[in-house]
């Protein structure tokens, strides 16, 4: 496929240079003319590479077991698509389960916390909705074992 684009491309261009030098025969200046011509002819071509005809790889999102949607899917696993924040289902599985649900020990194992940076003399620290304070290493180190997992 990659030759016939090529070669077709090629022969476009080659037949617009033509043109442009047939329209050029009108110009009466010959020194004008001759610079023309030879400023289409020596155009440089337009390359391809493999990578212009090879499709994008997608980016697939991984998404933790414990925020995941706990319907099952109808092979019998659990569906993967992310929870809405307040419910236990996607979007799609909101309207119904055909398939049935999952165990809520696995979906209640982990709580996702929202946390808001305050600085105080210099110092950083997260706290929660609830008040509770968190130093930034201690967040790291969460934010590591979730990935572990």
């Amino acid at each position: 496929m990659e030759n016939r684009v090529k070669k077709k491309i090629n022969g476009y261009f080659n037949v617009f240079k033509d043109d442009i030098v047939n329209q050029l025969s009108e110009v009466n200046d010959p020194e004008l003319k001759l610079k023309l011509v030879s400023y289409i002819s020596e155009y440089p071509r337009m390359n391809f590479t493999d990578e212009d005809f090879s499709k994008r790889k997608r980016v697939k999102n991984h998404v933790p077991e414990y925020d995941r949607c706990g319907a099952k899917r109808a092979d019998g696993l659990q569906c993967t698509r992310r929870k809405k924040d307040s419910d236990m289902f996607c979007g799609t599985h909101l309207k119904g389960t055909p398939h049935g649900e999952i165990g809520h020990e696995i979906l209640n194992a982990r709580k996702k916390i929202e946390l808001t940076l305050h600085e105080t003399n210099g110092i950083s620290h997260y706290t929660d909705d609830t008040g509770k304070q968190y130093s930034a290493e201690m967040v790291l180190s969460i934010g590591n074992e979730n990935k572990k997992k």
